[in-house]
């Protein structure tokens, strides 16, 4: 495979898909606590989205979250670029990625979801 098009595929991978699915599972996470229904995955992601920005966070948590994952798959990214996409470094660098995305993202709106929870009662 092209290293370029490697590169340019692992770049949507860590600034597009990994960051959605990591809200996919917080929001199965918390999808009891939120009372949302689960009725396909597009629409349990639609749903989080759009609770996520009406009630949470705000209309801008949308363009600081993806500030905040393209500033941490910078260093990812360049790592497994300069070992030439090395499987050890794409995957230790992948789940490191990944779990601090998921630290950042449940901390988040666990703070804002244990407030909603808080309220309602």
């Amino acid at each position: 495979m092209n290293l370029d098009y490697a590169t340019s595929l692992y770049v949507i991978l860590m600034a597009i898909v990994f960051p959605l699915l990591v809200d996919l599972a917080i929001y199965i996470k918390f999808k009891d606590k939120l009372g949302l229904s689960n009725k396909n995955i597009m629409s349990i992601l639609a749903n989080f989205v759009q609770y996520k920005h009406e009630k949470m966070l705000g209309h801008r948590s949308t363009v600081v979250f993806m500030i905040l994952d393209i500033i941490l798959a910078i260093p990812v990214i360049v790592l497994v670029y300069y070992t030439k996409f090395n499987i050890l470094a794409l995957v230790i660098s992948t789940a490191i990625y990944l779990y601090l995305i998921y630290l950042i993202r449940y901390r988040t709106y666990y703070k804002f979801i244990g407030k909603t929870i808080q309220d309602t009662l």
